[in-house]
């Protein structure tokens, strides 16, 4: 599959290339999606975090073909929010673990209280990750209310309340 691993090479494609390469890649970003959206209903097979991370690795292709963010603000935007979706799974999982742990003891206590504190890490991580994208798209004066939305429910729940209320007052203005 085109679009993971190495950069997409912007750089020797011509404006038709790019948007060639910029269709495909959200092509493959809605497949990896969709899988990843199916997989939530499966509680034997549990969530798909490969297609997830799929999603988030075009998504961040994606918004590299346009290293102008005003040549494609959505792309930012929707990197963005793709970040967002994999802090929320990883927050999620730190929690469970960390509730897990609560009744266990010993060893497998030690255990998923270190997965838990991984994973928390993980999505504060993602979660600053797509604060940036989103700044990007915000400074190209194109921004949607539903991108200051996902910026407030991150910065709250990295508690940065400053930036979260910023944001809300945005969403505000924006919708």
């Amino acid at each position: 599959l085109s679009g993971c691993g190495g950069g997409p090479g912007k750089s020797n494609l011509t404006s038709v290339e790019v948007a060639q390469k910029a269709k495909t890649l959200r092509e493959e970003a809605l497949s990896c999606y969709q899988r990843f959206y199916a997989s939530q209903t499966d509680a034997e097979k549990g969530i798909d975090i490969e297609a997830l991370k799929c999603f988030v690795e075009r998504r961040k292709s994606t918004a590299a073909l346009f290293p102008n963010a005003i040549d494609c603000p959505s792309c930012y935007a929707q990197y963005g929010e793709a970040l967002r979706m994999l802090g929320v799974y990883y927050r999620t999982l730190g929690m469970k673990q960390a509730d897990q742990a609560k009744n266990a003891s010993g060893d497998k206590k030690a255990s998923l209280e270190a997965l838990s504190l991984a994973n928390r890490e993980k999505s504060n991580l993602n979660f600053r990750m797509c604060l940036q994208q989103f700044n990007i798209n915000f400074s190209t004066g194109q921004a949607s209310p539903d991108a200051y939305w996902s910026a407030f429910e991150s910065a709250y729940l990295l508690k940065q309340y400053n930036f979260a209320l910023e944001y809300l007052k945005g969403y505000e203005l924006n919708n």
